[in-house]
């Protein structure tokens, strides 16, 4: 585990989030977009992203990246961060890359275990910034 992520685990709540982006749309599915923030994300020492498992459930995850690993995942040079679930028995997969100081692209979900996509899962919630 990197320092900067044993850091962030050793101070956990103690850090104050803003909300930058609210998915409208929560139930639906969410294909591949680009997003913008409300704030620039050079405001923040870490990104959380909170997602939906699926469209079907409530069920909520989160990750959460530095901020210098978050501008360095750029969709063009190909350093996409990723967030993955498992549902149902199957594995899901979303790109997630910064895009610019006020947005972030989303890629399109795909099924990791077999052929295929599922845009109704991993489910974008909130971008929320951590100071």
């Amino acid at each position: 585990m990197s320092e900067k992520l044993f850091a962030l685990r050793k101070i956990g709540g103690s850090m104050s989030e803003t909300v930058l982006w609210t998915n409208p749309n929560q139930t639906g599915n969410f294909g591949a977009t680009t997003i913008t923030l409300s704030e620039s994300v050079n405001n923040f020492k870490y990104i959380k992203v909170v997602f939906r498992f699926s469209t079907q459930t409530n069920n909520q995850n989160y990750v959460i990246f530095p901020l210098d690993m978050w501008i360095n995942s750029t969709a063009t040079n190909g350093k996409n961060r990723c967030v993955i679930a498992s549902y149902a028995s199957n594995i899901f997969a979303r790109g997630i890359a910064y895009a610019s100081a006020t947005s972030v692209t989303i890629g399109a979900c795909y099924q990791v275990n077999q052929t295929g996509s599922g845009n109704n899962y991993v489910i974008p919630v909130e971008v929320i910034g951590l100071k």
